[in-house]
């Protein structure tokens, strides 16, 4: 699985997150750098994720060739 980065917005102030896929998906949470809110992925939701970055991956090699 490539490194991959994506910004979602804070859930409290709205602000950008900046958070790293791989890193989320192991578990990593990420911090909101104007409000400090504190940001991951629930457990049962880690499958999903990662069915959905391999889908995304597999997708963009076809498309490439």
């Amino acid at each position: 699985m490539q490194s991959r980065t994506s910004t979602i917005t804070c859930p409290d102030c709205n602000a950008p997150i900046l958070l790293e896929i791989n890193q989320l998906i192991q578990g990593a949470k990420f911090n909101c750098s104007n409000c400090e809110a504190s940001v991951g992925l629930a457990s049962e939701s880690k499958g999903t994720l990662e069915k959905a970055v391999k889908s995304y991956e597999k997708s963009n090699m076809l498309i490439s060739k």
